[in-house]
């Protein structure tokens, strides 16, 4: 496809412009803002659509007209020549393609002369501009290869961020050693559920008390935490009182005083007013008695002036006989200038030969070339010079700091090292800590015990107790059962004898069985007594031999290790940014010995071309090319001064042979020179004219004077007025009345700004007005502020004491809680296992998709590759002067190697920027003449080689004329790229109406 022209009917700001594109390779020039990169948007929406207005590209609708769109005129090898025009319409717009044998056709015809080439893919593949390149710049080196392989495969980095954002996504979810990923977090949380699912069914019995014991202390630690913020409050008001006591009394005696000046009425800035008035005063009463000294000055000297009326009259026979004089005198000083001027000329070009110090004839400075274009090469060559003279200074100075920022972190990271505690010290502390809680525990069995004998002691007791009222019973039932027998038998009552003998059988009996009872419950008392006792004693051997260790301290010690810690990770992790800062340094050393060792090239050659030695070519190109252009410049003044002065002799000889004949007419005794005959013609008419001239003057000078005298007078009267005006606004009548009120005024001004100035401080200390009047009714803030303190400092350390017992006991309710239901344990457990294995199939989508992936990868590069991969070693051996020979795919992941004509290999990580780029011009232009050969479509380039170098653009330029079966449609802002291109090819836009119908 050859687009042949262009036709804008409104797009963007452009309008009915046509280009015509007669040959494969079309240049378009144009500063910023001219419409280059509209042109390149207009060949886009006409072969694929407008973009829609919820797509980020521009419309570039016009702002002047509704005609919008335009058309395009190609050749097709298979259709030959087609008219594409598209204009307003539906959203992409309304297209009509006609072909040469009048078929016509909308969006289906046009696809199919693009080969169903879409948008996205002629972008990525035949359009591309500096965005491509930057993205190399804004990559981390081990993230380049991935970009360049990518860019080699479909013309964008698609695959490359696809890899990336998949290898992100599997991460994110599992990691063989990781913590913070999804299934790593299911994993532990798996473990500890598991864990917990074991001790479910524990539980405690003081679990109520607990809870009572801490609503209990929470609200005894509100009301304390309350009072202490009212304390404190209470105390920063008394500091602040303190400061600001002083203050206060000082704005009311400040006030007192201003009260004094309420009805003092000054003007404003009278006093300056005042004093600039007097001044005027003085220096217009100054000035009227010098202009009146000055009038009678000219009064004597105009009568002294009179002019020679008789003399005056024959002045012109004079003048013209010796007229042709200041002629013969500007000749004769022309002529000495000229010849003050050779001398000069000749010094001035000795110095720049001795400046030169190079061995050159006249004729050899005429033959130098000094044009314009020459100067700027030099002026260019030097100014690049001194650059990279000034880089390598600021490369060695970032060096520098760098290296002194490694060594200080190094530094930092050591001393950090060295305050970590080893792991013996911290086990120490761990065993310290863990027995503290042992002993603890242990002392908190021990009242247990204590409380449990205490309790069986009182059930002894008790026992005992029970014990002898029962025997008490006992015996006065036997004695009254015995008496009821007796009373039988005294009666002779058998039934009641037969009563009490029964009832002291079943008594006897009772008594004996509640005997046995009582006997074996005091028993068992007893020995549950000894057992308590026993362990009491035991646990006492336990603990009895070890003191309880600072735990507290322990802690301490652990906590700020840990820290000191953590501290030191983050040191380790700034080192290596810093180390890797270092070696980019070290990298930009390489780059500027490259640049270095060329541009010295190209100052020899400008050297030769200048006949300059390359030693003074390679410091003093530009300074040596202004000093032979001047000395080529004084070399042509040279000739043109000897030329003049000779026709500056032959005019003096002329005008000399005059003034002798007009000398001899009006004197009669010989002058010693032309000149003197010159001045005796001439003074004495001057002198007569400078004598009138001076009279008419001094006349003149007399009226101004007079009129100068007027206006001060008036002056006068005008400040004495505002004199006047002043002293009525002060309500004062003398000068002296009016001093001492303006003094009482200034008193006035500063007592404000002062009263001013202690408000502003007082707001800081933010008081109310009923604050200070309570404040005030303190007799002893400090002794005050003192008790405050003191009941702060105990209110804290009830605080402390409270949230000491609320943290114990919140230690002892979640131990209770920790265990929880067997059920909810349970019911956690398995929802855990279900979360981890939808997590597990999520995974698994993504590790396929990148298998997959990968696969495709491995499967292009084996099959399809190697063809791309010859094209681009051959343009990229182009573009480097055969310094890279060879590009060959990783064997395994996403990236290339780059062999070195030294058969060294390089990944794309290693290579410079510079060579990075022009390996990826080489694999975007492979595409191009490979993959996609069989769609022979415009390659659109937007100024992509503007950080090229001189050279390497050049070697670019070289290679894009050998793509033969593209057209190729460059635009630049550049004009130094101009020169490799014929001005046939190139259009400008920097003018669009002379473009116009072309």
């Amino acid at each position: 496809m050859r687009i042949k022209t262009i036709t804008i009917y409104g797009y963007g700001k452009l309008e009915n412009i046509t280009y015509n594109l007669d040959a494969d390779l079309q240049v378009f020039y144009g500063e910023n803002e001219a419409g280059k990169s509209t042109i390149m948007s207009f060949i886009h929406s006409v072969l694929f659509g407008f973009p829609s207005k919820v797509q980020t590209e521009l419309r570039y609708e016009p702002k002047n007209q509704a005609k919008y769109g335009g058309k395009l005129t190609a050749w097709f090898p298979e259709h030959g020549m087609a008219t594409i025009e598209r204009v307003k319409g539906k959203a992409a717009g309304d297209v009509t393609v006609i072909l040469e044998n009048g078929r016509k056709g909308q969006e289906d015809l046009l696809g199919e002369l693009l080969q169903r080439v879409d948008k996205g893919l002629y972008q990525s593949i035949f359009s591309f501009n500096l965005d491509g390149l930057q993205n190399i710049h804004g990559l981390k080196s081990e993230e380049i290869g991935r970009f360049l392989f990518s860019t080699g495969v479909i013309g964008s980095d698609l695959i490359a961020r696809t890899d990336t954002e998949l290898q992100k996504e599997l991460d994110a979810r599992f990691r063989p050693n990781g913590k913070k990923p999804v299934l790593n977090e299911l994993l532990v949380s798996l473990k500890d559920a598991h864990q917990q699912l074991k001790n479910a069914e524990k539980t405690n019995e003081q679990y109520s008390g607990l809870l009572q014991r801490r609503e209990e202390l929470a609200q005894e630690l509100e009301a304390e935490e309350d009072n202490a913020v009212s304390l404190k409050e209470d105390i920063n008001k008394l500091e602040s009182w303190l400061e600001a006591a002083p203050i206060v009394a000082q704005t009311e005696l400040l006030e007192r005083k201003e009260e004094k000046y309420a009805d003092l009425t000054f003007p404003n800035a009278g006093m300056d007013r005042w004093d600039r008035i007097k001044d005027r005063i003085l220096t217009v009463q100054s000035r009227i008695q010098h202009v009146q000294n000055k009038i009678k000055g000219l009064e004597d000297k105009d009568r002294q002036l009179q002019p020679n009326e008789e003399l005056l009259a024959a002045a012109g026979e004079i003048t013209e006989a010796s007229g042709k004089m200041p002629v013969y005198e500007e000749l004769q000083k022309r002529k000495n200038q000229l010849l003050n001027q050779l001398s000069i000329l000749e010094k001035e070009m000795e110095v720049l030969q001795a400046k030169l110090h190079v061995p050159i004839t006249e004729e050899d400075i005429s033959d130098i070339n000094t044009s314009i274009f020459m100067k700027e090469q030099c002026a260019n060559a030097d100014a690049l010079q001194k650059r990279l003279k000034a880089s390598r200074l600021e490369l060695d100075a970032r060096l520098k700091e760098e290296q002194q920022q490694l060594e200080s972190m190094e530094r930092e990271t050591a001393e950090l090292k060295s305050r970590l505690l080893s792991e013996d010290k911290r086990q120490e502390l761990k065993t310290q800590l863990k027995a503290a809680e042992n002993i603890s525990w242990h002392k908190e069995k021990l009242a247990i015990l204590q409380r449990d004998i205490e309790s069986v002691q009182k059930q002894l007791e008790a026992n005992r107790k029970v014990h002898l009222a029962a025997n008490m019973q006992f015996l006065f039932v036997l004695i009254m059962l015995i008496a009821i027998g007796l009373a039988g038998a005294a009666e002779q009552l058998l039934y009641l004898m037969l009563a009490a003998l029964l009832g002291s059988i079943a008594a006897i009996l009772f008594f004996f069985n509640r005997r046995k009872a009582t006997k074996k419950e005091r028993s068992e008392l007893q020995r549950k007594a000894k057992e308590l006792k026993r362990d009491k004693a035991g646990m006492r051997e336990e603990t009895g031999g070890f003191e309880l260790p600072d735990a507290f301290s322990a802690k301490h010690a652990l906590e700020k290790d840990n820290q000191a810690r953590e501290s030191y990770s983050l040191h380790l992790v700034k080192l290596e940014q810093q180390t890797k800062a270092y070696e980019r340094i070290l990298s930009g050393y390489e780059s500027w010995e490259q640049q270095y060792r060329e541009h010295q090239t190209v100052l020899a050659e400008l050297g030769d071309t200048l006949r300059i030695p390359a030693s003074l070519a390679y410091d003093y190109i530009y300074d040596a090319y202004l000093l032979l252009d001047e000395w080529k410049v004084k070399l042509k003044d040279k000739r043109a001064v000897i030329e003049e002065i000779t026709a500056i002799e032959t005019e003096l000889e002329l005008i000399g042979a005059r003034i002798s004949k007009q000398y001899e007419k009006f004197f009669s005794f010989k002058a010693d020179s032309l000149a003197q005959m010159s001045i005796q013609l001439m003074n004495a008419v001057k002198e007569e004219n400078e004598r009138k001239i001076y009279w008419q003057e001094n006349n003149r000078a007399l009226e101004e004077c007079r009129q100068e005298l007027h206006g001060l007078a008036g002056e006068l009267s005008v400040f004495s007025a505002e004199t006047e005006a002043l002293l009525d606004i002060a309500e004062v009548k003398t000068e002296e009345e009016y001093r001492k009120k303006g003094e009482l005024y200034a008193e006035k001004i500063e007592l404000e700004q002062k009263l001013s100035t202690l408000k502003q401080k007082l707001e800081h200390f933010r008081l109310t007005q009923e604050e200070i009047e309570f404040l005030r009714t303190i007799d002893e803030p400090e002794h005050e502020q003192l008790l405050l303190t003191e009941r702060l400092a105990e209110t804290k350390e009830r605080i402390k004491q409270i949230m000491k017992a609320s943290a114990e006991n919140q230690l002892t309710i979640s131990q209770a809680e920790s265990g929880g239901t067997y059920t909810e344990k349970l019911h956690h457990f398995k929802q855990l296992q279900d979360e981890f294995q939808e997590e597990v199939k999520i995974w698994g989508k993504f590790a396929a998709a990148k298998h997959f992936l990968t696969q495709t990868v491995n499967v292009y590069k084996d099959k399809q590759l190697p063809v791309m991969l010859h094209k681009a070693e051959e343009y990229f051996a182009i573009l480097t002067d055969n310094q890279y020979v060879r590009i060959l795919p990783k064997e395994e992941g996403i990236g290339f190697l780059v062999e070195r004509e030294d058969n060294t290999f390089f990944e794309a990580k290693e290579l410079s920027r510079g060579t990075a780029e022009q390996l990826y011009v080489a694999l975007r232009l492979a595409l191009t003449q490979t993959f996609y050969q069989k769609y022979p479509l415009p390659i659109i380039i937007d100024d992509s080689f503007v950080n090229f170098d001189h050279k390497r653009t050049k070697k670019v330029l070289e290679l894009l004329k050998t793509c033969r079966n593209n057209q190729l449609l460059f635009f630049t802002c550049h004009t130094h790229l101009l020169e490799h291109f014929p001005d046939g090819q190139i259009h400008s836009l920097l003018l669009p109406s002379l473009e116009r119908d072309r």
